[in-house]
């Protein structure tokens, strides 16, 4: 019978990379090897009844933390019922090196033992041999802005970039952070907007920032703020979650919950609803909203008991609709950003109830045409949870995964911070390949004017150096 090797080392690995020390057994940091081939049996096919069909496992990482334990995956290629998509699984237990001998001891009791040669580990396990190599990082993250004016339990939410270089944060306390030429100016939604949250901040077209405010929004020019109060089609009971504008100066705001409300669109003729009621919304909630260059507005709706989906705004009317009859992954969308030609959806979801998590990422081209598919385990990050997204001029696509504790059937997923370049591939940083904590929250991701790539955690931005 085939030892826990056979189960947990031919994971997931996209381009997987190695954080810290990697000259050898003993090292300080943590040690990553990417499987490189198997030798041996190949693995049978597995039937999950009346889910998902394995087809086969891919290629494999293992990773050796400086405390002694260990993290390894496996990932199987799958048939879900939205076409090819993957599935991983994790184990752990502890290891040990005897000279060039590398010991590993399972949680369950089993246990393997490998050879290092140089770059290369030859892994023995339940009768067939395993190759693994060592693998470069990609890329680290460095401290680029703390925060500690924030209270003891807020947290940072969302950060953009306007076009100066300017950094603005927004935290869940309500706070509203400005960082401009190496001065930070901290403003409290109550306290200096009387409003009742800070989300956001929306960068227009004229580097305008705009934070939702629940009760109101309001807007920065650079010099000072303005207040606007919410506009009398507000669904009573509801609060603005969202703000965008376009280049013509409409305003969208999304002020919906679980039933109720939906989305307030002003243009020039002035404020109107638009709700699941008198539209094609999808759904009251919304999570993200973005605006192309042609100026339409793009709407992530979330899957609450009723589906959610992907919803373009033009000329002041909601047009057009995506969901899973049309292509989506999923009915409902966690997060959406333009770039590249089309737009770039995060999912926040399980397609399966068996055996494990899954959501992903896809690119709608506005212009039409097909969209490409992404799933978390295929990049190299298996977080549900894609959280949030930035597109650089180049076409990159960034992003990060994070966890939901309220989902206990996530808790061997690994959140991190991926790449897709133009050409498709993809480079990763995660617990399972450098020194981020296993199940890390990460706030957002985005690019500064340069095109240099920045991360939020709680308290932090880091940048991305490569």
């Amino acid at each position: 019978m085939r030892s826990a090797i056979c189960v947990a080392l031919l994971g997931a690995l996209g381009a997987a990379a190695c954080g810290g020390d990697v000259s050898g057994p003993g090292t300080a940091g943590p040690v990553t090897f990417g499987l490189e081939r198997i030798d041996g049996e190949p693995l049978p096919l597995v039937t999950y009844e009346n889910t998902i069909t394995t087809v086969e496992a891919t290629a494999g990482i293992i990773a050796l933390e400086a405390d002694g334990t260990f993290l390894a995956s496996t990932t199987f290629l799958t048939t879900p019922r939205h076409g090819a998509a993957t599935e991983t699984t994790f184990t752990s237990g502890t290891y040990a090196w005897t000279d060039a001998t590398l010991h590993l001891s399972y949680v369950d009791g089993t246990t393997d033992q490998g050879v290092l040669d140089g770059a290369l580990l030859t892994l023995a396990s339940g009768g067939s041999t395993f190759e693994f190599r060592r693998l470069e990082a990609p890329f680290e993250l460095a401290a680029a802005y703390t925060f500690p004016d924030l209270a003891g339990d807020d947290f940072i939410q969302r950060f953009a970039f306007t076009g100066d270089g300017t950094l603005w944060v927004t935290s869940f306390g309500g706070s509203i952070v400005r960082v401009r030429s190496g001065k930070t100016t901290v403003w409290d939604a109550a306290t200096d907007l009387g409003g009742e949250r800070a989300s956001g901040p929306f960068v227009d077209h004229a580097d305008r920032v705009w934070i939702a405010l629940g009760n109101g929004y309001a807007v920065h020019d650079g010099q000072s703020w303005t207040r606007f109060d919410a506009p009398a089609a507000l669904t009573p009971g509801t609060s603005i979650g969202h703000v965008a504008v376009s280049g013509a100066g409409d305003v969208l705001l999304a002020a919906g919950h679980e039933g109720v409300g939906g989305l307030l669109l002003r243009t020039a003729g002035g404020w109107m609803a638009l709700t699941p009621d008198n539209s094609l919304l999808p759904n009251h909630v919304t999570r993200s909203v973005a605006v192309d260059p042609a100026g339409d507005f793009w709407v992530a709706s979330a899957r609450t008991s009723r589906p959610g989906g992907l919803s373009r705004i033009s000329g002041g009317v909601l047009v057009e609709v995506f969901d899973a009859e049309a292509g989506l992954l999923t009915d409902g969308a966690e997060t959406i950003a333009v770039g590249g030609g089309g737009v770039v959806v995060g999912f926040d979801d399980f397609l399966h109830p068996e055996p494990g998590a899954d959501g992903g990422i896809q690119v709608i081209p506005t212009g039409g045409g097909p969209v490409t598919s992404w799933f978390p385990a295929v990049t190299g990050l298996t977080s549900s949870r894609v959280h949030s997204l930035a597109v650089t001029d180049a076409g990159d696509i960034w992003f990060v995964t994070t966890l939901d504790e309220a989902q206990p059937t996530c808790a061997t997923c690994f959140s991190g911070i991926g790449r897709l370049d133009a050409a498709g591939a993809f480079e990763v940083v995660s617990a399972l390949n450098s020194d981020v904590p296993p199940n890390g929250y990460f706030a957002g991701i985005a690019s500064d004017p340069s095109g240099v790539v920045y991360v939020g955690t709680e308290r932090e931005i880091y940048r991305v150096v490569r």
